[in-house]
């Protein structure tokens, strides 16, 4: 079985024409991957796919999930509309804390458009003269930085560079584009069919807090969820989802606040041996053209990754 990972859908801009924000397809191109996978694939709904994680039903042939991740607006407004004209499902996982907030954004989010104004150099140099240790003018350094921090520092720190940077307003286009959900919203999508799950209350990455603040993000985070939609909140995907990013008692307190599986952003397909609390998906690149679409489908980029790693 074969689970995708997306994060935004939004229509063509023509005014900012070749220019695409980061984990971000466009209609048109969303609109003919689903029409693929529709065809050639047998997509589950969130009961289906419940029920193969626990065992009680077996992965059939050329099975395949989507998920999306993180709670933006437009996966309401455009990729919603475009799974229900093919009649497929997906499942959603929100960041809790933010859903319904529209004067925040995810620290990310926050981070890029901070990038798009200012040279890295600049904020590299701000960040080191408020005790970050980065010796570096790069984005490269500036992005992990930040992805260790709990999220209250985090916030802190970006309140700070805005304040100091920041021109003032957010374009109707960062609102397309950046926006996040409300809960009107996420309870109309969990009407039409579609499986709401966690990702933390914060987007925190896990493996930087203390067990006690993984405990809370996650119990928050399921239970808002419970309490705004009426569901079980039976999933949880990881934020950032690689392997340095949740630790062995980080699956743990996952299993033990309720969840029945997590999902990661390592690479790979599920069997029915995969373990419950780690399981793989497959990052949809932010890419038009569908040669290249199904060759992730296809296991061709992850037999070419593996060849060149040496693993």
């Amino acid at each position: 079985m074969l689970v995708l990972t997306y994060h935004r859908v939004i229509p063509r801009d023509p005014g900012v024409a070749g220019q695409r924000p980061p984990n971000t397809l466009f209609t048109d191109e969303f609109e003919e991957q689903m029409a693929f996978v529709a065809k050639r694939y047998n997509v589950l709904a969130g009961d289906k796919l419940r029920a193969v994680i626990e065992g009680t039903e077996s992965i059939s042939r050329y099975s395949l999930a989507i998920t999306f991740d993180d709670g933006y607006e437009n996966n309401f407004s455009h990729a919603l509309p475009i799974l229900q004209r093919h009649g497929l499902h997906a499942v959603f996982f929100l960041t809790t804390s933010l859903i319904g907030n529209k004067d925040q954004s995810l620290w990310f989010d926050r981070l890029d458009r901070l990038l798009s104004i200012v040279p890295s150099a600049e904020l590299s140099e701000w960040l080191r003269r408020h005790d970050s240790p980065l010796s570096a003018s790069r984005e490269e350094e500036i992005r992990p930085y930040f992805k260790n921090l709990p999220s209250a520092r985090q916030s802190e720190i970006l309140d700070g560079m805005e304040q100091q940077f920041r021109h003032a307003g957010v374009s109707k286009r960062d609102e397309t584009v950046y926006g996040l959900m409300s809960w009107d919203q996420v309870r109309l999508m969990a009407s039409a069919g579609m499986t709401i799950g966690s990702h933390t209350a914060s987007h925190q990455i896990l493996a930087a807090v203390s067990p006690t603040e993984v405990q809370a993000e996650l119990l928050s985070s399921r239970r808002r969820v419970e309490e705004e939609t009426g569901r079980t909140c039976w999933c949880f995907a990881y934020p950032n989802g690689a392997r340095r990013d949740f630790r062995a008692s980080d699956e743990l307190a996952v299993r033990e606040t309720g969840y029945l599986c997590a999902f990661t952003q390592i690479s790979g397909s599920i069997d029915s041996s995969t373990p419950r609390y780690s399981l793989p998906r497959i990052a949809i690149p932010d890419t038009g053209d569908i040669r290249i679409f199904r060759s992730y489908l296809s296991g061709i980029q992850r037999a070419v990754r593996s060849i060149l790693s040496g693993t």
